[in-house]
């Protein structure tokens, strides 16, 4: 399996070179997708929010992972991964990288 690493994006309607980079790379109809393992971060999920749906629109299965928990735990967000699962419409995992949390799962 090949792990590519693009800049972040917000949206695949660029607004920026590193945008740009990503939305070239995601709708090229060359590419073959086993799918897109997309960070968000816990302390700013709705941000996240207008490109997941993006992304699904252009039918690529994707992965999302809820990053940065220990951060929304200090700031008394609490999350229900099941709960965004249902709401997403695809598999939801909560990771903290700094502390290798979750990331086996991924």
């Amino acid at each position: 399996m090949e792990v590519i690493d693009l800049p972040g994006s917000y949206s695949i309607y660029p607004n920026s070179e590193d945008e740009a980079i990503f939305a070239k790379y995601l709708v090229d109809e060359n590419k073959k997708y086993q799918g897109v393992v997309y960070i968000l971060e816990a302390v700013n999920i709705k941000r996240g929010l207008l490109l997941l749906q993006q992304i699904q629109d252009l039918g690529i299965p994707v992965l999302v992972v809820v990053n940065q928990i220990d951060e929304a735990k200090k700031r008394g967000i609490t999350l229900f991964p099941e709960k965004l699962e249902q709401e997403l419409g695809v598999k939801v995992l909560l990771t903290n990288a700094k502390n290798h949390i979750g990331i086996e799962e991924i």
